[in-house]
């Protein structure tokens, strides 16, 4: 019986970590959608890593500058279709939240997700 109400617990601590971190998410995404500056940067990092047998990660850097003049880098994982867009030292346009410059992506999903809300939004 305490077995169960243990796994019980562990289950419902890392559904809400995992609703946390997608509302978390979610809303830097709409802060990128609604107020975002973009600006040029550079991919600093574009590489495959083995995260099984099976299953390899393609990962992406970037670096950009920020209006203030801070450098900000970002490591994000990419679908493999997309991976092959990518090259180190290659230019991309970056999307930043100008009040927490931390938060960014790259244009391309930013496009991507403002494009999907319009579908909703035609849909309704």
């Amino acid at each position: 019986m305490a077995e169960l109400a243990l796994t019980i617990l562990l289950l419902a601590v890392a559904g809400y970590a995992v609703l946390r971190w997608i509302r978390t998410r979610a809303t830097a995404m709409a802060a990128l959608l609604s107020h975002g500056e973009t600006v040029t940067g550079t991919i600093v990092m574009a590489e495959r890593v083995r995260r099984s047998r099976t299953h390899k990660a393609c990962r992406v850097r970037y670096a950009f500058t920020a209006r203030d003049g801070a450098e900000y880098e970002r490591e994000i994982e990419v679908l493999p279709k997309e991976f092959a867009r990518y090259s180190e030292g290659q230019a991309v346009e970056v999307v930043y939240d100008l009040s927490n410059p931390e938060s960014s992506m790259l244009k391309s999903a930013v496009q991507d997700a403002r494009d999907a809300r319009r579908n909703i939004h035609a849909q309704n």
